[in-house]
């Protein structure tokens, strides 16, 4: 896939993924989560690796953008928090 796409829960379960890089809402901090967002609390998504572990990436939607120039920035904040993450275990 290419630039931003609709993901079915079905798809994101079979994905299995570690890490999730989400939306920051309006106003939020960036950075790891301290709550799951209420999307990631249903029964469905609890099998997935990155919800079990409470590993989701908040970030504001520019910094992910095609073409940002804050996309090196992003890269470096989604690292950090997978290091805070490993270095916690």
């Amino acid at each position: 896939h290419s630039g931003h796409q609709r993901i079915a829960t079905e798809q994101l379960i079979a994905l299995s993924p570690d890490v999730l890089v989400i939306s920051a809402p309006d106003g939020a901090p960036e950075g790891p989560v301290a709550e799951l967002p209420l999307w990631a609390r249903s029964e469905a998504m609890s099998v997935i690796p990155a919800v079990q572990h409470k590993r989701i990436v908040a970030l504001h939607p520019a910094r992910y953008s095609c073409g940002s120039q804050h996309l090196a920035a992003s890269a470096q904040a989604i690292a950090d928090a997978v290091d805070a993450w490993l270095e916690g275990q």
